[in-house]
């Protein structure tokens, strides 16, 4: 930014002090001079030097003051700007330059004070959270919001902390967390808590954005890789491998402030909420690493690639619902292309009750790629069937029992 142009002449207040003291001081005098009658040219002439050597004297201690303040005040409020509230004005006496510098002082301890709050809490929750706090107006309740919601935890996390003292179980949770909160932080994501070793994320709550639902998708996947590159280096340390489970659901929720009086969480609840967490429960049923619903696939912008996997009722929750698996592996796009559509046609054949055809292409989809969790649920299920066959009220929805 450039400097300001400097001022004329006659509008500095230099002069203009100088020129007013020294009119008063004249008035004053003439009046005097004119009441005792004793005005000659010689005391006129007196009275203007005298007057104007007052005036300056006045307006040059005065200068010296006041611009030296001014200058403080400039530099203090450029710190300011900077961010930088650890400057301070000096006093230099008891005049107004000083209770100025006194104002300005106790203006920067608060400054100082708030932003050490703020820092901290952005420690404590997410940015976003933290500015919502901070908008002063802390009461309980909510207001319903359209959010994607997505829960990541650690599978066998109870196993893995068996085999881990206390310090190095620390250090694992720091590390593990901070970077699956990188990666929702890059998405334009909110972390809400962390629930042990499970991270809750928000994207719409309580900022939303454009493309929320392809934002919570596209942090799962990167949730994915980045922990496949943290297993290699971990591996280089000889350490186990870990493994991550990752539900998400969209739908309307209440976010704002939860608790008590005394004590406030902002956070989000609803139906939406404990459907993103059975379904982060459920990615182990089928042995795969993202779950979703169909109410994110719905609203979902990006080509992305999903299978639909089932329809289940989930515990505590009435209404059936389509979940999908978002693919992750690295396959060619012909080999994947392949067989989600096998899978796709045993699942038909198998909601048919076809037993014979649909087992037939569960296993062309295993020859395929052999690690496929859901192939192997489905094929331990028509076994299951072929044993006790099904009355005539089934129709396909799976009841999972676990929470």
């Amino acid at each position: 930014m450039k400097d300001p142009a400097p001022l004329p002449f006659a509008r500095r207040w230099t002069v203009r002090a100088f020129f007013s003291l020294w009119a008063t001081f004249l008035a004053g005098a003439t009046a005097a001079m004119l009441l005792s009658g004793k005005g000659t040219p010689e005391r006129w002439a007196i009275l203007v030097v005298s007057g104007g050597a007052a005036a300056g004297f006045a307006t040059f201690f005065s200068a010296r003051r006041l611009p030296l303040a001014f200058k403080d005040l400039a530099r203090a409020t450029q710190y300011v700007m900077e961010g930088r509230y650890n400057h301070r004005l000096p006093v230099r006496g008891n005049d107004e330059a000083s209770r100025l510098a006194e104002s300005f002082n106790r203006m920067l301890e608060s400054l100082h004070g708030r932003e050490r709050i703020r820092s901290t809490m952005d420690k404590v929750v997410s940015r976003e959270i933290a500015v919502e706090l901070l908008k002063g107006d802390l009461r309980l309740g909510g207001e319903v919001r359209f959010s994607s919601i997505l829960f990541a935890d650690v599978r066998g996390f109870t196993a893995i902390s068996e085999s881990m003292e206390p310090q190095e179980l620390v250090a694992f949770l720091n590390e593990y967390l901070t970077l699956m909160s990188r990666v929702v932080e890059r998405h334009g994501g909110v972390v809400d808590k962390y629930i042990g070793d499970c991270v809750m994320a928000l994207f719409g709550a309580p900022v939303s954005r454009e493309r929320d639902v392809d934002n919570a998708l596209q942090t799962a996947l990167e949730m994915i890789w980045c922990v496949e590159e943290f297993n290699y280096r971990r591996s280089w340390e000889g350490k186990p491998p870990v493994q991550i489970s990752v539900g998400i659901n969209t739908g309307p929720v209440v976010a704002g402030n939860m608790g008590s009086e005394d004590r406030l969480n902002y956070t989000v609840v609803g139906d939406a909420v404990n459907l993103a967490y059975r379904l982060e429960s459920l990615t182990r049923l089928y042995n795969v690493s993202c779950l979703v619903s169909e109410y994110t696939v719905r609203e979902c912008k990006a080509k992305l690639p999903f299978r639909e996997l089932d329809v289940v009722r989930v515990k505590g929750r009435s209404a059936p619902v389509r979940v999908f698996e978002l693919w992750h592996q690295d396959r060619s796009p012909e080999l994947v292309e392949e067989i989600l559509k096998k899978f796709e046609a045993a699942r038909r054949f198998y909601l048919l009750r076809d037993w014979d055809r649909a087992e037939v292409l569960y296993k062309q989809v295993l020859e395929l790629n052999p690690d496929d969790g859901p192939s192997r649920l489905y094929l331990d299920r028509l076994r299951a069937l072929r044993l006790v066959p099904p009355g005539d009220a089934w129709d396909g929805v799976h009841v999972a029992l676990m929470k």
